[in-house]
């Protein structure tokens, strides 16, 4: 039985992270430590484990440029009989559809029995990408287990109930990430499968070519952002004709506002329960003074 199981790096927003000067390697996020904090998600480490209690014959598969050989020099570390890296001129600008294209090219390639991936991948990820792999394979697809074995496959249902799947190879399932807890794999073993290396394919190993990929996209990024902060909204009655002085406002503000600006229509005066006081600040401060004395709080 072979197993093949994607994986994919990313950088980790769930550290502590600052925007800096474009480095060496053209990256301007970076750890607040210095380095650049580039992790493999969770579920994909949880689907390699799933992969290596099923069967020693695993091949590690991901589409990423060079500066992405330690998430294969990991797998390979952690036991994987082959890893796999597909890279191009043509594949830096891919969307989900082109992706799932050319993932499906290399599952082809590499006649596995057997497809597992994380079910949701790192901070942006959708996790459509094996079910959209499976839909070009024409494969069955189970998604969210919980536990895999050679022929089913256990998902977890809402209101703690679970269900098993008869699973009939080839096919493709994703995993959660708290599905299994991943084996650590140590620096040396990671610095001795990188000086092992791993097999790279490019398009024309796959049979295909970089302008037929770029016709595969059918979204781009224009642009990205920082989101816009969200303005607080708090309830105000119809603002009066005129200029408000500061007392009016500091009134409307203790006062908390009127149902006015609900409804629509002008709320009825109220008999306000405190006032702002005015004048010299010595008279306000005796005022206020006086008011203490006379409720006992001095």
């Amino acid at each position: 039985m072979i197993a093949l199981v994607l994986v994919h790096d990313g950088l980790d927003v769930s550290a502590d992270l600052e925007l800096a000067e474009p480095g060496a390697d053209g990256g301007a996020v970076r750890h607040r430590g210095g380095d650049r904090l580039i992790v493999t998600a969770r579920a994909d480490r949880a689907a390699l484990e799933w992969a290596s209690a099923l069967t020693p014959d695993v091949v590690a598969l991901m589409v990423g440029p060079p500066d992405s050989d330690g998430t294969l020099a990991w797998a390979s570390a952690r036991g994987v009989a082959r890893a796999v890296r597909i890279w191009d001129d043509g594949l830096e600008a891919l969307d989900l559809a082109a992706m799932a294209r050319v993932v499906a090219a290399a599952v082809g390639r590499l006649a596995p029995d057997l497809v597992l991936a994380g079910e949701r991948g790192l901070a942006g990820a959708t996790g459509a990408l094996p079910a959209l792999v499976a839909a070009h394979l024409g494969w069955p697809c189970a998604a969210g287990a919980i536990r895999v074995t050679g022929s089913a496959v256990e998902r977890r249902l809402p209101g703690g109930r679970r269900e098993e799947l008869a699973l009939s190879p080839p096919a493709v399932v994703t995993v959660t990430s708290d599905s299994i807890e991943p084996r650590y794999v140590s620096a040396r073993a990671r610095r001795e499968a990188a000086r092992r290396g791993h097999d790279t394919w490019s398009l024309a190993d796959l049979g295909l070519t970089p302008d037929a990929v770029r016709g595969m996209v059918r979204a781009r990024v224009d642009r990205v952002d920082w989101p816009r902060p969200r303005p607080r909204r708090t309830a105000q009655a119809a603002a009066p004709a005129g200029p408000r002085s500061a007392a009016d406002r500091l009134r409307q503000l203790v006062g908390g506002g009127a149902g006015a600006a609900r409804t629509g229509t002008a709320a009825p005066a109220a008999t306000p329960t405190s006032r702002v006081v005015d004048g010299d600040p010595c008279a306000v401060a005796d005022r206020i003074l006086s008011f203490l004395e006379q409720q006992g709080f001095v």
